[in-house]
């Protein structure tokens, strides 16, 4: 087996564990400010909604930017973290440490465009009577929040779950142009278009895709498996 499979396969797995919790809880939160009723709200929701409408390729190159470790942004903003610390700027993308955690910090992206107004959309459909009666009866802002609208929008959650999970399994796009380090682990969509078309092993990358393909169904089926807990449907009927 190829030296680069078990580390594409560990760091693939890890990106997608870490970056779908924030995908999925910061496009709720995000979705549940813009439903406010408040002045300009459509601008604003307008704007959080354009990251959907960028190519990927000009978003890769911008991140690229941002984490260069010379002339980015991100290490001059933290600069002053940095000597309070005593640590050296960091490398990014060239150093193995620190390349999964500038992914994740990347995958925040993701939490703006359509998860956002999917989610939205969600919330919108949400009887606002049923607010209204939990409030009369003394529920505060957060019991109201996780026994009325969690339940409400769970069909939404899973949709958002199970196509982030998805989307994060199969990054491929920001990992080519960003070009991070090797040493940290090739995302299994890189080593199976490096195989294929660089390599022209077209044996080996079907295996990996393969093999990419079934964790993407074995944990989606998970997923599906788990849903009697915790997504609810309006014509279920419990007993």
């Amino acid at each position: 087996m190829d030296i680069e499979f078990w580390p594409s396969i560990r760091i693939t797995l890890l990106y997608a564990l870490l970056s779908l919790p924030i995908g999925v809880i910061g496009a709720l939160l995000i979705a549940m400010l813009l439903n406010n009723r408040i002045r300009g709200i459509g601008l604003f929701r307008t704007i959080y909604f354009l990251p959907a409408v960028l190519p990927e390729v000009a978003v890769a190159l911008l991140w690229r930017w941002m984490f260069n470790s010379e002339v980015g942004i991100i290490n001059y903003v933290l600069s002053p973290f940095y000597k309070l610390f005593g640590i050296g700027t960091p490398d990014w993308f060239g150093n193995k440490d620190f390349v999964l955690a500038a992914f994740i910090i990347m995958s925040v992206w993701g939490i703006f465009g359509t998860n956002t107004v999917v989610f939205l959309a969600g919330l919108q459909g949400v009887p606002r009577a049923l607010h209204e009666a939990a409030e009369i009866d003394g529920a505060g802002a957060f019991r109201r929040f996780l026994h009325i609208t969690v339940p409400q929008i769970s069909p939404v959650i899973l949709l958002q779950v199970v196509m982030g999970m998805i989307g994060a399994l199969q990054i491929f796009t920001i990992a080519m142009f960003v070009r991070p380090t090797s040493a940290a682990g090739k995302f299994m969509n890189q080593l199976v278009y490096e195989r294929g078309f660089s390599q022209l092993d077209m044996g080996e990358a079907s295996a990996i895709a393969w093999v990419l393909f079934v964790i993407i169904l074995a944990l989606t089926l998970l997923v599906f498996r788990s849903t009697p807990f915790w997504v609810h449907y309006e014509s279920d009927v419990r007993r």
